[in-house]
């Protein structure tokens, strides 16, 4: 682990490379302590931080506990696809303020759209992605058109964007509302219907956009619902 602490006026920033485990936290810990009292604003740069175990979690959660009462704000930045796995599944994804992004060599590539949610907005995005992809694909229309429209129905959002990659034939959809939490993977596959009168109206279209992607991840962070959605192009 190689640690580099820079500062701008009273803001620390803390730049991590490589691992944070039960071999490294110790020392991560120790520089952390060597600046205690020295800055009022801390950020924890992850940009090329590879790992994190629990004793590495166990860190950041002291040196929260440690700032909170001089109200001094922390932020982690520049979290990878693995790492804010690691966040979301010991749910500190929501106790820490943290800024997730795809992973870096993903970032270069990536296309950007923001959109009102507005149910008219909706020819503005798939032109988008048509224009990324360089084609039309009604897989990937639908997923859209499911995802964006359940956005803006159900989410009371203030804001939609949609960041989109397309290498490899293998094209990387991002969705980020700040609108209520939903997780779309979380939602039941609805029944198959016997008969017309059995027949569900709602769920539906959560449950084809998940059936026609090929990889689908959401989390929750900072006040933003984030959908990654990955689908091979033919």
């Amino acid at each position: 682990m190689d640690i580099v602490k820079n500062y701008d006026g009273k803001e620390l920033t803390i730049q991590i490379k490589g691992r944070i485990d039960t071999v490294t936290a110790p020392d991560f810990e120790n520089e952390r302590n060597d600046e205690i009292g020295k800055f009022d604003s801390l950020i924890l740069d992850f940009t090329d931080l590879e790992y994190i175990s629990s004793a590495g979690l166990r860190v950041l959660i002291a040196t929260q506990k440690k700032l909170k009462p001089e109200d001094i704000p922390m932020a982690i930045k520049n979290v990878n696809d693995a790492i804010s796995e690691i966040f979301r599944m010991s749910g500190f994804d929501k106790i820490l303020k943290i800024e997730w992004f795809p992973l870096s060599w993903l970032l270069d590539k990536m296309n950007s759209i923001s959109l009102k949610p507005e149910l008219s907005e909706l020819y503005e995005l798939n032109e988008f992605i048509s224009s990324v992809i360089s084609k039309e694909d009604i897989h990937i229309n639908l997923i859209v058109e499911e995802i964006f429209v359940n956005i803006v129905n159900y989410s009371n959002a203030e804001f939609i964007k949609v960041d989109a990659c397309f290498e490899d034939s293998v094209l990387t959809l991002e969705f980020a509302d700040n609108g209520f939490e939903f997780n779309p993977l979380m939602r039941e596959k609805p029944k198959s219907p016997e008969t017309i009168e059995d027949a569900q109206i709602g769920g539906l279209g959560i449950y084809l956009a998940r059936e026609m992607a090929d990889e689908l991840d959401y989390h929750y962070c900072n006040g933003e619902n984030h959908l990654k959605i990955i689908k091979k192009v033919e």
